[in-house]
């Protein structure tokens, strides 16, 4: 009998080294960083979601330096059809779920004691299926991927992508850094 944090799949080794060291070398020194909001209100709350974010599929973002940001986003737009289809072939009760796109790419940068307290993807005004996050290092302290209150945690290697439903049912939290720069990227499948 299957249990929730069986449908949890972490995809190891997806984003190649060099993918991640262009993403970084491209955003991690960007003027671009913006504080996230929480879902898709305006509001920042920095007791909720601690955290910054460049939206890196947004047409004014890639226009910037269009040659290489739009490779970026092609290649990550690669890379999430790939774990989208093992995460298929991992569940058959998925393979009868239609997803149609998925939302574009957020990067994400949490520094020393930032973090996004425990929450679900799926939001009624733009309703998602399957959750997906790539992990761009692994060089810090803390950052957990933390589920159903704590009772499953996992943390991922550079490259491993993690996926799991969006719906209420998995409630997740990053637990804060405790020292160095955690940087992911983030869709969602729809």
């Amino acid at each position: 009998m299957k249990q929730l944090q069986d449908f949890i799949l972490t995809v190891p080794n997806v984003l190649a080294a060099d993918l991640r060291a262009k993403i970084l070398q491209e955003y991690a020194d960007s003027d671009e960083w913006e504080a996230s909001r929480v879902g898709n209100t305006p509001v920042v709350d920095k007791t909720y979601r601690d955290v910054s974010e460049i939206c890196v599929s947004k047409q004014e973002i890639i226009q910037k330096n269009i040659v290489a940001r739009a490779e970026i986003d092609k290649d990550l737009f690669a890379c999430a059809g790939f774990v989208l289809v093992e995460y298929q072939k991992a569940f058959a009760e998925f393979t009868k779920v239609h997803i149609e796109n998925d939302e574009g790419y957020k990067l994400l940068r949490y520094e020393a004691n930032q973090f996004y307290v425990e929450h679900t993807d799926d939001i009624k005004q733009q309703p998602r299926t399957v959750s997906c996050s790539f992990a761009l290092n692994d060089d810090y302290d803390g950052g957990e991927w933390s589920f159903f209150g704590g009772a499953y945690t996992t943390r991922l290697n550079a490259g491993d992508a993690i996926l799991f439903p969006s719906t209420f049912l998995y409630p997740h939290s990053i637990r804060p850094v405790l020292e160095g720069t955690r940087y992911s990227v983030i869709t969602w499948f729809r």
